[in-house]
């Protein structure tokens, strides 16, 4: 099963599902990871995202403007849907969830992560969740 959230330049809910591709240049992991929520007819049903690490010196943000100073990894969460489209990162729409690895790890994996309050599709499933959660153990 997979799920689904949108991209504000495009709100059409069909997308094609990928499942922890594992992208990018990690140190000993890689630092993106791909996830889709399971086609379970909810608001969030099959939507992909992409998890990134940033660890410190790396940069993040809007066009990588920041650079990350402290030494406990940030991870930004983005909507794979806008994926190489004019105007949005390489990686996807930013939903605002940016997060200290720790708050992640605290939270319980077998639970959504509701990214923004005012896009339901927004979600990363329970069990996307479970994976992003073994994957982030795992730095």
């Amino acid at each position: 099963m997979t799920a689904s959230v949108m991209c504000a330049a495009d709100r059409r809910d069909a997308f094609s599902s990928v499942m922890g591709d594992g992208r990018g240049g990690g140190r000993t992991a890689p630092s993106t990871l791909t996830v889709t929520n399971p086609d379970d007819g909810s608001p969030w049903a099959a939507k992909t995202f992409v998890f990134r690490v940033v660890r410190k010196g790396e940069r993040y943000g809007t066009e990588r403007a920041l650079r990350h100073d402290e030494p406990e990894p940030l991870v930004e969460v983005f909507d794979a849907k806008c994926a190489g489209r004019d105007g949005f990162d390489e990686l996807g729409q930013f939903t605002g969830g940016r997060y200290y690895l720790s708050t992640l790890l605290g939270a319980s994996p077998h639970e959504p992560l509701a990214l923004d309050m005012g896009i339901a599709q927004w979600t990363v499933s329970a069990p996307a969740m479970k994976a992003v959660h073994a994957w982030l153990a795992s730095l």
